[in-house]
């Protein structure tokens, strides 16, 4: 499937940012990213409809590769340093990282409607007299955070299932541990396989 003018108007967008623009690992890594992974591709063009308003950078020598931010219409950032590269090592582990913050764009609704259910409650107890009981509000609303982070984290995994079996249809389960090695332990047991389907 190819990358809709809409999401291809974005990546532009991004790229003419970019020290080094088109030819900046963090535009290329991207385009490899979304080329390579047919779930992270859906992904992305779902959110790209009215999700978030563009991808942006992050200059950081160090931490995580993506990040999103909900504010000003939503925006994929990307962690890069002062020439423009990825500051990740590893597409397999860019795309994880990406597929996750991708989610959490495609999920701002809830997020934003399970924090202004909290905002309210504690509004709604603060302005009654006396001492009030905040436990029910804060356990529901780490249940929401957990939630939300852990859909994230699978369709993370997920889309890098599909980037390295995109490539290997036969790919097994260790070759895709392998391209992820900092977060597969997230997913898996030592000594886990499974089947590859025919």
């Amino acid at each position: 499937m190819p990358i809709s003018p809409r999401l291809t108007s974005y990546l532009q967008d991004f790229a003419n940012r970019l020290p080094n623009g088109t030819s900046s690992t963090a535009y290329t890594s991207i385009l490899a990213a979304l080329n390579g992974s047919p779930l992270l591709l859906q992904e992305a063009e779902l959110a790209a409809l009215d999700k978030f308003a563009k991808f942006d950078f992050i200059v950081t020598p160090t931490g995580k590769a993506a990040a999103y931010d909900s504010s000003g219409g939503g925006t994929i950032l990307i962690a890069v340093d002062s020439a423009g590269n990825l500051t990740q090592q590893g597409m397999g582990t860019f795309v994880l990282v990406l597929g996750h913050e991708v989610k959490h764009a495609n999920r701002t609704e809830t997020y934003e409607a399970t924090r202004k259910s909290f905002n309210d409650g504690v509004a709604n107890l603060a302005g009654k007299p006396g001492m009030q009981e905040y436990t029910r509000l804060l356990l529901t609303s780490q249940s929401d955070s957990a939630y939300d982070e852990a859909v994230a984290h699978i369709t993370g995994w997920n889309d890098l299932v599909s980037y390295v079996r995109h490539s290997n249809p036969s790919a097994t389960l260790e070759q895709v541990k392998n391209e992820a090695l900092g977060y597969s332990q997230h997913f898996l047991k030592p000594g886990t396989t499974i089947p590859v389907s025919d």
